[in-house]
């Protein structure tokens, strides 16, 4: 088959043929750049990245700046996690040919996915748009990153102009009009609810549809209805992870840790080596105290994907868990702050900097984010534990009474309510208010904080029996067991 039929059948779409007698076709005339080229664009579509490479080396041993070879060599190597030298041959590409899009976009995806740097993901997004001999299919996917990145960075605006550009180059797809109508909800969520239910009637054959119906109750508080339509999806849907994995944060945000592992565990099933799905599976056995299955679970993504920002948050909330804030503090500060969008980053540094004695550095941290604009919900538990810690109880206090207001459970307000009676010495309050916690929350922590107010009530037999249940539980857990020693030394 010659060169020009080859070519028509990629045109037509036909590329399985096409790859066939490619191969054959290269394997013939060996030294033909324009089929080794085709032959790029095929093996890429097709996925399969070692026969790319070798037709990727075979063209630069003969033309060492060739753009498509080059953009080819650095997508192989980021598979490979050879990620310094994969960006360094996208800069030579973007450095040889500044005006192509098809660099810029690899990179553009390195830092969404990967790093989760929005904002230098968008940078990059903008230029392959000014690429005028860029093909329609791969502004469509660009203009999908594009939504995704402008979402998680809160720029509903950005996201709207996305999917409207969308809708001019893919008019058939229904996709964009779902998304917008899912936008418009978002500003103004009742009114609108409507109008997304309509998109789903009309549509529904698309699982996105539902998914952002869904997504829309989950951010109105009605998470019994975001569930029964994931639920009622999920035997249909072409991406059933994607469901479950919004089942979990459902699930984790109600305080059901075993569903939640149970969903999440299913999504990990049905799509392996999804980092955020890992990622917030290792956040539960975090919050479970599950540590040895923490530090597997984390090192297996690291060995796969390297250290992100995101691992490092991770690392230093388990740091933080464990009491080791020099170490958390270490993690803390390899995250690049002009990209994250991790709202806990500076509160969780402000608690380390108060354990560590960093007074000044403390107080400097907690002044330039608390003096101007109201800390948020996630923020204030931190803004509280780092006044305790510093011995100001009177601002601890003005926190807590913001604290109460909040929707956070009401085991752990009535928990910092009974750490602050307990450094007043209002011992008779502190038991009252620790009880209440444990009502709901009979975790660890709440009973060693117990153990030290019963201690000063010299409520001798209470001790003794909650010391013992506490010594049983430490056979297994050494991290219980350190805590617990430090308790009764403290108490000696």
């Amino acid at each position: 088959m010659n060169f020009q039929t080859i070519n028509e059948l990629v045109q037509r779409g036909d590329v399985n043929t096409a790859r066939m007698h490619l191969t054959k076709y290269i394997q013939d005339h060996p030294d033909n750049l324009e089929a080794k080229e085709l032959a790029l664009t095929v093996f890429d579509i097709s996925n399969l990245t070692e026969p790319c490479e070798k037709i990727a080396a075979s063209i630069l041993t003969d033309h060492p700046n060739h753009y498509l070879a080059i953009c080819t060599q650095a997508k192989a190597l980021l598979t490979k996690k050879k990620f310094k030298l994969a960006l360094k041959k996208l800069a030579l590409a973007i450095k040889l040919e500044p005006k192509k899009g098809y660099a810029y976009s690899i990179r553009g995806n390195f830092h969404h996915y990967h790093s989760k740097h929005f904002y230098s993901a968008l940078k990059d997004y903008e230029h392959v748009f000014k690429d005028d001999e860029l093909g329609d299919p791969l502004k469509k996917l660009v203009l999908n990153e594009t939504y995704d990145c402008q979402l998680n960075i809160g720029n509903f605006e950005g996201a709207k102009s996305a999917m409207k550009i969308a809708q001019i180059i893919d008019k058939q797809s229904p996709i964009p009009a779902i998304r917008l109508a899912f936008l418009e909800s978002l500003e103004s969520a009742s009114p609108q609810l409507q109008t997304l239910e309509d998109m789903v009637k009309q549509h529904p054959e698309e699982d996105e549809g539902y998914r952002l119906l869904a997504v829309l109750h989950q951010s109105l508080g009605d998470l019994n209805t975001a569930k029964t339509i994931y639920n009622t999806r999920l035997e249909s849907a072409q991406d059933p992870a994607m469901f479950y994995y919004h089942l979990a944060s459902i699930e984790f945000a109600q305080n059901n840790r075993q569903a939640s592992m149970d969903a999440i565990s299913k999504a990990i099933e049905r799509s392996p080596f999804r980092t955020d799905f890992e990622s917030f599976r290792a956040n539960i056995w975090l919050v479970n105290a599950q540590y040895s299955e923490f530090l597997t679970e984390i090192t297996a993504i690291i060995n796969r994907v390297g250290i992100t920002d995101e691992i490092s948050f991770l690392y230093a909330d388990y740091y933080c868990r464990i009491k080791d804030f020099k170490h958390a503090i270490l993690y803390l500060n390899k995250i690049n702050m002009k990209e994250t969008i991790n709202p806990l980053i500076t509160p969780m540094k402000i608690l380390c900097l108060a354990k560590l004695g960093r007074t000044k550095d403390c107080h400097t941290l907690l002044n330039s984010h608390t003096s101007t604009t109201p800390p948020s919900a996630q923020f204030l538990p931190f803004i509280f534990s780092a006044y305790l810690e510093l011995n100001d109880t009177q601002k601890a206090n003005d926190y807590l009474l913001q604290i109460s207001e909040t929707d956070l459970p009401i085991a752990m307000i009535y928990s910092m309510f009974s750490m602050i009676h307990l450094k007043e010495k209002d011992y008779e309050n502190a038991y009252k208010r620790i009880n209440q916690a444990i009502e709901t929350d009979n975790s660890t922590e709440n009973r060693l904080l117990k153990l030290d107010i019963v201690y000063h009530l010299s409520n001798k037999s209470e001790y003794e029996t909650l010391l013992k249940q506490l010594k049983k539980e430490s056979e297994h857990n050494t991290l219980l067991t350190t805590e617990l020693k430090k308790l009764i030394k403290s108490h000696t």
